[in-house]
């Protein structure tokens, strides 16, 4: 399966207003509600994001596996062998745990286990973790959950120095990876800081990522896929009906359940397609069920997005859907600024990069050649070119 990033973005600017679903921009208003965890004070944060159940103590992509021992505020130590003894340790209003006693053993996300030997082993660990929480309605649009994305966790690289907003909206820099891993492993939440640059391996060129729709699109697209939508759970002007299952790269295929486990799943990057049939809620509460690729490129045309699908369009860069520009065209950034495309080429190095949704709007009129019969229709708003995009389907 394939998405063509440069066609959504294009479908994107051609619903009246060309309305966004990406999240707004930052705001200093919203405060994201901490995490949930005894209100004590501790040495180890992490002890405030972990979870006990049957297998050990959750910390997203890794399990602090039983038995362990805890440290203690009066400096003893208590054995932890089921989730009953986490209770325990931590509902003592006068012995509170502090840190874990090392060495821990530890199972990861694909079941294999490792000795953690200290404190600063298990805060890299957890920062790695892809956040399997601040995906969800109850943050702010602006929030983009922050880990440490490198070539273990990602396709992309960061670049430092950047910067992190804790739950306050107050920001902190950061200038290297071990900042950032003593930053995460506090226990809090942090959002990114846009916009945001990170390193692309394969050409060793920094990427410039303006918001947190280009940066959902580049890191859901390390698995040669850019999903539909432009949000977490948003598509188009519907958002998803829970639960839905996912067909990752490897061909399996993962039932999400709600925001915050479809944004973790998501951001691996090894997300290639959904299982129909599939659910959408509109913005009146109704339901549109969709079968297959079609039938969700139909359900979001109103909305301006366009999903690929499973199979291979006869398709290049520098077609609008069944079109091809007739250069030279133009397009409107935020500011009203233009820019003109005089050729194919200068089109696809636009669209290919990830800040291209900065352009909001096309100038009118332009034409575009339909690809199989090879005739040229000219739009001159908004409206026509929805009806236009309609009419390849």
């Amino acid at each position: 399966m394939k998405i063509f990033r440069n066609l959504a973005f294009l479908a994107l600017m051609a619903v009246l207003a060309f309305a966004s679903c990406k999240k707004e921009e930052i705001s200093t208003t919203d405060v994201v509600p901490n995490p949930p965890g005894p209100k004590t004070e501790y040495q180890n944060g992490l002890l405030t994001r972990s979870l006990a159940n049957e297998d050990g103590l959750d910390l997203i992509c890794i399990t602090v596996n039983y038995p362990f021992d805890l440290l203690l505020s009066d400096s003893t130590t208590v054995t932890i062998s089921s989730e009953a003894d986490m209770e325990q340790a931590v509902s003592d209003s006068t012995l509170y745990p502090i840190d874990f006693v090392y060495p821990l053993t530890v199972s990861n996300a694909d079941g294999t286990t490792q000795t953690v030997g200290n404190a600063d082993e298990l805060g890299a660990l957890f920062a790695n973790c892809v956040p399997d929480t601040g995906w969800g309605p109850e943050f702010p649009d602006w929030f983009f959950p922050a880990w440490v994305i490198n070539l273990e966790s990602s396709c992309y690289q960061l670049t430092y120095p950047l910067s992190l907003l804790d739950t306050d909206s107050v920001a902190t820099v950061v200038n290297t990876e071990d900042e950032l891993i003593a930053l995460l492993a506090d226990g809090n939440l942090y959002s990114f800081a846009f916009p945001l640059s990170l390193i692309d391996p394969a050409t060793g060129v920094a990427v410039s990522v303006a918001d947190q729709n280009a940066l959902f699109d580049l890191l859901a697209n390390c698995g040669g896929v850019t999903p539909p939508g432009c949000g977490i759970g948003t598509f188009g002007c519907y958002q998803l009906s829970y639960p839905v299952t996912l067909i990752m790269a490897d061909g399996s295929t993962l039932v999400v359940n709600n925001d915050d486990e479809f944004g973790n799943a998501a951001m691996t990057g090894n997300w290639i397609n959904f299982e129909y049939p599939l659910t959408l809620i509109a913005q009146d509460s109704s339901e549109t069920v969709v079968n297959n690729d079609d039938e969700l490129n139909e359900a979001m045309l109103a909305c301006g997005d366009i999903w690929g699908g499973g199979g291979d369009p006869n398709i290049t860069y520098g077609d609008f859907v069944c079109y091809n520009f007739v250069y030279p065209f133009s397009m409107l950034d935020a500011s009203g600024n233009t820019l003109t495309f005089n050729s194919q080429s200068e089109w696809e190095s636009f669209a290919s990069n990830p800040t291209a949704g900065e352009f909001v709007q096309f100038v009118y009129p332009f034409s575009l050649t339909n690809v199989d019969t090879g005739l040229t229709v000219t739009v001159n708003n908004d409206d026509e070119l929805s009806t236009a995009v309609a009419e390849c389907f």
